[in-house]
């Protein structure tokens, strides 16, 4: 162990000695300093239990640096200062808690951290360690609401005075509001919870203490995230031209793909910058050197439209296209393509319905992309230009109108009650919520079409039991 059991001398080396006494030089022993590199008095660790060292200090830790600094900082409140001598504080007698006058405008709170401050730590200590000293350590109420790091207020740290500032993101703190900071200075648990898209419904974690005997567990508290019923709209197949488009790395010259509707002869397009086609029967793409994604996803958007092949192109910029595909729908690419196609053929399809029950009445939904839907049921009108993002907020305004709102909407026909308003939460994702009496039912067909219905539904309302 190199804790507090450090030798505190050395003898001089015997043969220094030999050579030194005839000439009347006394032996110079090696004596471990009192001190360490930083500076502090060599001190006992009392949290370690070692054997003891040898000499006039036992409490001597080998090496150059002592464990004798084991008290933290000590944090000062500059601005505003607290128990202050021109009175600006009005509770001077009271420690750690200051109050202003109303008129008092202060655009930031300062507060300094302080090593060495006596009787806590009579040394002088080694100093902040800066790389402690983060947002979030820091917790900041606004009449105890807890206030987000650049959301509300902005975190910053001057590693040279040791002065962390906490600025309000409206420039100055409300006179009339109690804000708390608390500095978190010791080992602690902390849960970064993720995105709401990121959790699935019925997520668990556990929370135990240590009031047990001897510490052994005491109370365990399950806790589960509860985000009721959710549903997908699925993406058709988009195409993503390279980002470099017509230079080097993006599109090659002759690269090709096909598409093939089920129905007629199957077209090649081949993208073309020279005017020398290498298969003469495909449809020509034309593009420069200088094209960039965006340019030919546009050309290939006209390509596509001038042919008969029963799509519904549209360009969604960034190099991105829109197909507008349907499940006979089958798009290929030559070999080595630098092109990209993502998602699938079949997405949502005409007369494909869902239902949702409030425990007393149940409304109908019903995709309709040709005006025509079984009578009592709710349209969600949609296109195949469409992409899932539109469909899936045509599918929030349907159901928002059936949910009774006492300003806008405080009757509505049909009427679906206890439930939120649904949310689009990006990329085709649809918050439903709910209460356990709700019941979401998908997979159905209003009419026999053909086409598979393709939503899909995650999580349910209420906890398991378990």
């Amino acid at each position: 162990m190199a804790i507090d059991s450090s030798v505190g001398s050395l003898l001089d080396r015997q043969d220094l000695i030999r050579v030194r006494e005839p000439l009347g030089i006394a032996s110079s022993p090696i004596l471990a300093p009192g001190t360490d590199v930083t500076g502090q008095t060599r001190l006992n660790d009392p949290n370690v239990e070692t054997p003891r060292g040898q000499g006039e200090d036992t409490f001597i830790d080998r090496g150059a640096l002592d464990r004798s600094d084991i008290t933290g900082p000590t944090a000062i409140l500059l601005n505003p200062r607290d128990n202050d001598a021109d009175g600006i504080d009005l509770l001077s007698n009271v420690p750690t808690v200051v109050r202003l006058d109303a008129d008092a405008v202060l655009s930031n709170f300062r507060i300094q951290f302080v090593d060495g401050i006596e009787p806590a730590n009579p040394a002088n200590g080694v100093g902040v360690n800066d790389t402690t000293v983060l947002s979030n350590a820091v917790t900041v109420t606004e009449n105890g609401r807890v206030l987000v790091d650049g959301i509300d207020y902005t975190f910053d740290y001057n590693s040279t005075s040791d002065t962390m500032i906490l600025t309000p993101l409206s420039g100055i703190w409300r006179s009339d509001r109690v804000y708390t900071i608390t500095l978190n200075n010791t080992d602690q648990f902390r849960i970064d919870a993720p995105t709401g898209a990121a959790l699935a419904d019925g997520d668990q974690f556990r929370i135990s203490d240590a009031s047990g005997p001897l510490g052994s567990v005491g109370n365990t508290v399950d806790f589960e995230f509860e985000r009721g019923y959710s549903v997908q709209i699925p993406q058709t197949t988009v195409m993503t031209i390279p980002a470099l488009g017509g230079r080097l790395g993006g599109i090659r010259d002759g690269e090709r793909f096909t598409v093939d509707d089920g129905v007629n002869v199957p077209i090649t397009f081949e993208f073309d910058k020279d005017g020398a086609k290498f298969q003469p029967s495909a449809v020509a793409i034309t593009y420069t050197n200088t094209s960039t994604a965006d340019d030919i996803a546009k050309a290939v958007v006209d390509a596509l439209a001038a042919q008969n092949l029963n799509l519904a192109p549209r360009n969604l910029g960034d190099g991105r296209i829109h197909l507008g595909v349907t499940p006979q729908h089958l798009v290929t690419l030559g070999p080595n393509s630098n092109l990209v196609l993502t998602g699938v053929t079949a997405g949502v399809s005409d007369g494909e319905v869902f239902v949702i029950d409030d425990g007393d009445k149940f409304v109908t939904f019903e995709f309709d992309s040709n005006g025509f839907t079984e009578t009592g049921n709710v349209p969600i009108a949609f296109t195949r230009f469409d992409t899932h993002e539109d469909i899936a907020d045509a599918m929030v305004r349907a159901i928002s109108a059936t949910i009774p709102n006492a300003i806008t909407n405080p009757s509505p026909s049909p009427r679906l009650d206890g439930l939120q308003l649904p949310e689009h939460v990006g990329n085709g994702l649809v918050h439903l919520g709910g209460a356990e009496r709700h019941v979401l039912r998908t997979g159905l067909v209003a009419r026999p079409t053909g086409m598979l219905p393709v939503l899909t539904t995650t999580g349910r309302p209420g906890v398991r039991a378990d």
